[in-house]
């Protein structure tokens, strides 16, 4: 068993001074001090972190069995309330730059599997406290990541685009330190083993069968 951890060279959350990334005249900061999970002044925000691997077809001979990020959080005022959200990976093998537009990450493709990452998972963490996430308790990052190898192809996919839809309602939020903040930047980590050729096949189409299975 081995892991792989990847770290985010772009971070994008909304600008706290005009407004939410998901509405026509908002627009995110980048790379910022702190990355805004959950509102922005009140109203329903989103937020990106993109994750570039070693190389394109880094996955490919990996049996990936856990996915979990890795965030450092303010403390004080900076975790409050409750809100509703849901995280995806962008669906691409190769997740484009990110921009300070409005809609950036909510006009993007998404896995369809997803994890509820609202306040009921982010319970709120002390100062400093740094916190890692493999999903909710019921789904999974890992199942996004396979679904982006089954779609894309494991020799195809260079980076991994977390996102972050704030998907109900609530006024809560959280502060994590971002892409460009030294030791604390949020990180992907991949546990894995190596697997021959054959084995990976077959890995394939065991967890195909099981997808089936649960349809």
């Amino acid at each position: 068993m081995a892991t792989e951890t990847l770290t985010a060279d772009q971070g994008g959350s909304p600008d706290l001074a005009t407004g939410m990334e998901a509405v026509a005249t908002g627009a995110m900061l980048l790379n910022d001090t702190r990355l805004r999970i959950g509102t922005s002044i009140g109203l329903k925000s989103h937020m990106a972190l993109r994750f570039p691997l070693a190389m394109a077809g880094w996955l490919v001979g990996k049996n990936i069995s856990d996915v979990s990020l890795k965030l450092t959080f303010f403390g004080g005022s900076g975790n409050a309330g409750t809100f509703d959200a849901t995280a995806h990976f962008e669906d691409s093998a190769t997740s484009s730059w990110l921009s300070a537009t409005a809609s950036d990450i909510s006009n993007r493709s998404r896995t369809t599997a997803s994890v509820e990452f609202g306040s009921a998972t982010i319970t709120s963490p002390n100062p400093g406290e740094v916190k890692s996430y493999s999903g909710d308790g019921t789904n999974l990052f890992l199942t996004c990541v396979n679904e982006l190898i089954d779609s894309h192809g494991a020799a195809n996919i260079d980076s991994l685009t977390f996102l972050l839809i704030h998907s109900g309602t609530g006024i809560g939020y959280r502060h994590a330190y971002a892409a460009d903040f030294g030791a604390n930047q949020p990180q992907l980590v991949i546990t894995y083993t190596e697997v021959s050729q054959l084995d990976e096949r077959k890995s394939t189409l065991l967890r195909l069968d099981e997808e089936r299975v649960r349809l």
